[in-house]
Parts: structure tokens; C-alpha cells; sequence
């Protein structure tokens, strides 16, 4: 079988077994855990199951995240469109956010991870 064909079984197998649902867990993780499903990766490699150019487990979930949040941003027919926070209409001169929503100001570390939250 040729070496691109194996990269897309493991990246259609391994990777995606690794990052299902890991906007809900990523955040609880811990650098233990992250070495683990990181080896993991470089096993593949090594092996020569993996691409060698391929992305880091934590760029896997923060390009995740990034879809996620911008298709809840803007599909307003999405089940979580509902519950973002108001608009906020300030104008500063600074680094453009990519959103005009209003932020919340987190409590505690534990808030820290959810995925959600409330006010």
C-alpha cells in the first residue's frame, strides 16, 4: 500500500479515535495525559503510519475549537447559537478580536475549563 494511503487510514482511525469530543475534555487534561496521547502520535510516526509533517494533538483541538466556535457564531439556526453572550459595540484601537461578542469574567480555575458558561 503506498505511504499517503497509510497517513489517511491513520489520520481516518488514530487521530480521530484521539480527538473525538476533545473540546469537551481537552481543557481537563493534564500534561501527563497530553504526553500520552502525544506518543501516541510519534509512535505513528516513527512506524511509518503518520505523516511526519503532522499536526500536534493540541492544534488538532484548537483548530477544532476555532470551526466550532465560528459555526455556532454564525449559524443562527445552531442549537448553542442561543445562548452566546450580547453583542458589545465598544471600539478600541487595539488588536481586532474576531468576535464582537461580550466577554464573562471567569471565577475559578474549575471555570476556567467549561466549555460553557453562565451568568
Amino acid at each position: 500500500m503506498a505511504a499517503s494511503t497509510i497517513h489517511v487510514i491513520f489520520n481516518a482511525v488514530v487521530a480521530a479515535k484521539l480527538t473525538y469530543a476533545a473540546s469537551s475534555w481537552w481543557g481537563f487534561t493534564t500534561a501527563e495525559d497530553r504526553q500520552r496521547l502525544a506518543a501516541v502520535i510519534r509512535r505513528g510516526i516513527r512506524s511509518g503510519l503518520c505523516d511526519p509533517d503532522h499536526m500536534s494533538l493540541e492544534d488538532l483541538d484548537t483548530d477544532a475549537d476555532d470551526k466550532l466556535f465560528n459555526f455556532i457564531l454564525h449559524s443562527k439556526h445552531h442549537v448553542l447559537h442561543s445562548i452566546l453572550p450580547g453583542r458589545s459595540d465598544f471600539n478600541y484601537n487595539l488588536t481586532p478580536r474576531r468576535h464582537n461578542l461580550v466577554l464573562t469574567a471567569k471565577s475559578s480555575s474549575i471555570t476556567d475549563r467549561d466549555y460553557i458558561t453562565t451568568l
